[in-house]
């Protein structure tokens, strides 16, 4: 039996061909593969231009920083939909990390006030996505997360209460016709199933 299963040639190293295709995780939850010169994701082009250092790989910039200059600009434009794409764009603990940059920590508001603005920006941001109504998982998962870190600075600050009061009323309207959809689909499953019976 030893003589029968005695390999005849040693084994041989398989080619370099991948068994999957790797990826980049995001929030959106669609595929961003990576380009086979390794270059960066295919699908959102964000390292694909990006400067090159002496080894020539791409520069790494601050996600942070990335995520401000968004913010930034698209509070001055009202039009929010490249910040939606950076955030879908990059993995949930960067998100995480973005949103607790702006974290206040102490009370002195002359201290924090860029802060507080850039509060007051991402809760505008957040009501102009429920009015919207677009990417409604996503902004329903990102205002869960960014009252988690920030309901004490809105809770002392009079301009932020304002901006959340706003958010909280369009939530409600949201919520209350998301329920007359459902409703309406419940009755009409109901109808159907009585036919059948």
């Amino acid at each position: 039996m030893e003589v029968r299963n005695k390999p005849t040639a040693p084994p041989k190293k398989p080619g370099k061909t991948p068994s999957f295709l790797p990826t980049v995780p995001s929030l959106s939850g669609d595929h961003q593969f990576i380009a086979p010169s390794g270059t960066g994701p295919t699908e959102t082009g964000v390292v694909v231009g990006a400067k090159r250092n002496r080894h020539n790989k791409p520069e790494h910039r601050d996600f942070q920083t990335i995520f401000l200059e968004h913010l930034h600009s698209c509070s001055n434009d009202k039009e929010y939909t490249s910040l939606v794409d950076h955030l879908k764009g990059i993995t949930a603990s960067e998100v995480d990390a973005s949103l607790r940059m702006m974290q206040i920590v102490d009370d002195d508001v002359r201290i924090h006030e860029e802060e507080l603005e850039e509060i007051g920006m991402m809760l505008d941001f957040l009501l102009a996505e429920l009015l919207s109504m677009k990417n409604f998982q996503f902004i329903q998962a990102l205002l869960q997360l960014f009252l988690k870190i920030h309901t004490d600075s809105i809770i002392r600050h009079q301009p932020l209460q304002e901006k959340a009061r706003k958010l909280w009323e369009q939530q409600l309207k949201t919520w209350q016709r998301l329920d007359n959809t459902f409703q309406k689909v419940r009755c009409t499953i109901n109808f159907v199933s009585n036919m059948q019976g």
